[in-house]
């Protein structure tokens, strides 16, 4: 894939990808400005992020991932995440989004970026060689986020960061969160 998602979901109700395989990315725009690509974008209906539709905000819901592989391919390299999103209308969250059991290998930024995900989990996942976090939890606005677990991960050499990052701010907080039996290792820290 080149300069693009790979897959990119935008304001869909229950969708589940299963035992796919996303392979290579290169950034050939003119910009440089591609690096965030991710091989499944969850995305939300605003302007700017869809040629079609109507821009009312709706963001995905229902959606599992699970037994998946990224990573570079013969040709290309790392995507800039595997899994994720950088869009949010205010008002808006992601909502019961699962990723199970998949493998990660190499992503320029991170391998999961939950962006305002709510009531969803990430379990069971081997992620190693990502340029940031192998997860990032985060929010960006000013609304609290609730209900994510993440559980039985194994982070291996993630590169500027932490392995697991769970970031919020203080009129946008992270409640009801659940880190536990994960394993990190080899990170670089900040």
């Amino acid at each position: 894939c080149s300069g693009a998602h790979g897959l990119e979901l935008n304001a869909v109700s229950g969708a589940r990808i299963e035992a796919c395989r996303f392979e290579g990315f290169a950034d050939n725009t003119v910009e440089q400005n591609r690096l965030t690509s991710e091989a499944i974008e969850l995305d939300v209906a605003r302007a700017g992020s869809s040629a079609i539709g109507a821009f009312d905000g709706t963001a995905c819901e229902d959606i599992s991932i699970s037994r998946c592989w990224f990573g570079p391919s013969s040709r290309l390299g790392d995507w800039g995440r595997a899994i994720g999103s950088h869009s949010i209308v205010a008002g808006s969250w992601y909502d019961r989004i699962t990723v199970e059991s998949c493998e990660i290998v190499g992503a320029y930024e991170a391998g999961i970026r939950a962006q305002y995900w709510r009531d969803s989990s990430i379990t069971n996942c081997k992620i190693r060689e990502t340029g940031g976090p192998g997860i990032h939890a985060l929010t960006t606005l000013a609304q609290t986020s609730t209900g994510l677990t993440v559980q039985g991960n194994q982070v291996r050499h993630s590169g500027s960061d932490a392995g697991i990052l769970v970031e919020g701010r203080a009129d946008g907080q992270w409640t009801d969160t659940q880190i536990q039996g994960n394993r990190v290792w080899d990170a670089t820290g900040r």
